[in-house]
């Protein structure tokens, strides 16, 4: 074999080397981009949780406050009767 032979040989081979090493970062990038598009729904997923659970704590601490205000000012609850419907 002559050496411009070898050396034909061992461009192609590294072309085709190159080449799918670019084909194997392009699916690892692709891959990485899915796993980051999951992530980042689950992350909304959790943050949507976590303002439902404020907005619920809220809720409970309002009405502990207003119990406590209440009781303060010597609310009572009415009774049944005492209670009037406005429509």
């Amino acid at each position: 074999m002559s050496k411009g032979f070898i050396t034909t040989i061992s461009f192609i081979l590294l072309i085709i080397v190159s080449l799918a090493f670019v084909i194997f970062e392009k699916n690892q990038l692709k891959m990485v981009e899915i796993t980051v598009n999951n992530l980042e729904a689950e992350y909304q997923k959790i943050e949507n949780e976590t303002n439902l659970i404020r907005a619920e704590i809220n809720s409970v601490l309002a009405l502990e406050k207003l119990v406590k205000t209440a009781k303060e000012k010597n609310f009572s609850k009415p009774s049944q009767d005492r209670i009037i419907t406005i429509k």
